[in-house]
């Protein structure tokens, strides 16, 4: 598939329903599936214009937000917490972590995302353990 050279709207407005997301103009090309600036696709042919920035300092921050959560998220179980605090605790931290989480949600540690934001869960998901989301683009996953 190629990259796309523009945002695409569709996109960006699903995008708007999503918690925890670092809205700027490289967000948008981001999700959109433009280019990133590190790429060296045809570099020649491509216009800067048609790329996004992954260094740029609000896509650095959500990144770097991401990797907090996703460290208490993996955290080894703390000796005298019961199973229903921890599952409420983990479920907290994904609210907190992804885009959009459906009720029953359950995710076996660990867990690892680029940026979480963009990840959306419907309700009574569950994954087993290394669960990994590491596209720039939007991760939807439909109820069951």
């Amino acid at each position: 598939m190629e990259p796309s050279t523009e945002k695409n709207l569709g996109l960006i407005e699903t995008a708007k329903s999503l918690a925890n997301t670092p809205w700027c103009e490289q967000y948008e090309r981001m999700i959109s599936g433009m280019l990133n600036n590190t790429c060296k696709h045809n570099t020649q042919d491509l216009i800067h214009k048609f790329r996004y920035d992954p260094l740029a300092p609000e896509l650095m921050q959500s990144r770097y937000r991401a990797r907090k959560l996703m460290s208490k998220y993996n955290a080894p179980i703390p000796d005298g917490i019961s199973f229903d605090d921890l599952t409420q605790q983990r479920e907290d931290l994904l609210r907190q972590l992804l885009g959009q989480v459906g009720k029953g949600t359950f995710i076996e540690p660990p867990l690892m995302v680029d940026y979480g934001c963009n990840t959306k869960i419907g309700d009574g998901f569950y994954a087993n353990f290394k669960y990994a989301v590491s596209t720039p683009l939007l991760s939807l996953f439909a109820d069951p």
